[in-house]
């Protein structure tokens, strides 16, 4: 995650050297696109220089829909159905907590009350580190273990293994963003970039002071390293930080998110989520930039939704070839980690054509260096 070195010195995360020397990025890509009366959505991951994938993201319209179908025996309020879960999780020292996340946050926020999501998603993220040492936990992590590519990121227990976690409940009327970790969302009002969540790095003052109170130490050079390891202060998992002496929000490297609430406005436009490893090459701003040019007139994008000339999933395609690296000696690693970027657009009109959209999710190849026209085609 992020940076010349990666997020964690645990010796499982390639060097420079190692990327440029064995193969070239892998560019190749998953993508979905939906859409709503009001709202359209899409999703893009991808690979890069990394040996494997450790992202996972949510895209859920409606989360006690998407709850309810995966376990029908949940008991779920009627008051999530009318709100969507967004989100992103990015995973370091394999992807198997990010995949544990991806399964259980929704059910875990759903279970609780609607009337206060800020508390539920709060309460959800806690709750990850203490599934992730229960026993049935403990099984999911094998079984995921199991799938991992390499010998070296079969680890079985989240002990030197975690994900950062932003997500984003959208109601009618407010943004709740909870975030641990460096992952970040962002809104765009009126064309300005509004971060809707804080990268929580050891440096920041807050974080230092809970560090150093729990008995943890910061390190390094221009990357500060939590124990000298962790480039990240906050994160799902990594449980050898965990003292169960100490609450979760004491914790040296702890789950607890912050929350933030913002109210929706008419001039908002559309909402990013992504890991760092877009936000190590783009500011907020320029990410905003960047999307706003691509997606035009914001009159045109019911219409050209409906029709398909619009694909949100497309666009994100071209903002993570644009940070990734051609070179990573060029850029001094930036631009190789994994990237996934969810995009949430509020349309001013109706898309009348939801059907055309939803639940079109496939693999798309980028053909060609970032600093060349992108060409995107349907994997067959």
């Amino acid at each position: 995650m992020g940076g010349k070195a990666g997020v964690c010195l645990r010796g499982d995360e390639d060097s420079v050297e190692d990327w440029g020397n064995v193969r070239g990025p892998v560019t190749q890509k998953t993508c979905s696109d939906g859409a709503g009366r009001l709202m359209a959505w899409g999703s893009a991951e991808m690979q890069g220089w990394r040996e494997s994938m450790e992202d996972a993201h949510l895209v859920l319209p409606s989360l006690r829909e998407a709850v309810v179908s995966e376990n029908c025996k949940l008991d779920v309020d009627l008051g999530w159905d009318r709100i969507s879960l967004f989100g992103v999780m990015d995973g370091h020292g394999g992807f198997q907590v990010a995949k544990f996340c991806e399964r259980h946050l929704p059910s875990a926020i759903a279970v609780r009350s609607s009337a206060d999501p800020a508390a539920a998603m709060a309460q959800s993220f806690v709750e990850m580190d203490e599934l992730l040492q229960e026993p049935e936990g403990l099984k999911e992590l094998r079984r995921l273990s199991a799938l991992a590519k390499s010998a070296r990121s079969r680890r079985q227990t989240a002990e030197g293994m975690g994900c950062t976690v932003v997500l984003s409940c959208v109601t009618p009327t407010s943004l709740i963003v909870a975030n641990a970790g460096d992952s970040r969302a962002v809104l765009c009002r009126n064309g300005q970039a509004l971060d809707l969540s804080q990268d929580h790095k050891p440096d920041l003052p807050n974080e230092r002071a809970r560090i150093e109170s729990a008995g943890g130490w910061i390190e390094g050079g221009s990357i500060l390293r939590v124990n000298g390891d962790l480039s990240l202060s906050r994160a799902v998992g990594d449980l050898e930080y965990k003292d169960r002496r100490l609450p979760p929000e004491r914790q040296i490297v702890t789950a607890s998110p912050d929350v933030r609430v913002v109210a929706r406005q008419p001039q908002d436009e559309f909402m990013l989520l992504a890991c760092d490893g877009v936000w190590d090459v783009l500011s907020s701003q320029a990410a905003v930039d960047f999307l706003r040019k691509e997606l035009g007139d914001r009159n045109s994008w019911a219409p050209r939704l409906a029709s398909g000339q619009l694909r949100l999933s497309e666009l994100l395609c071209r903002l993570l070839d644009q940070c990734l690296s051609p070179d990573l000696r060029l850029t001094d690693g930036l631009g190789g980690d994994n990237m996934t970027a969810v995009l949430v657009l509020f349309l001013p009109m109706l898309v009348t054509a939801q059907s055309a959209l939803a639940g079109c999710t496939r693999a798309v190849r980028a053909v060609g260096p970032p600093w060349l026209p992108t060409t995107i085609r349907a994997a067959s």
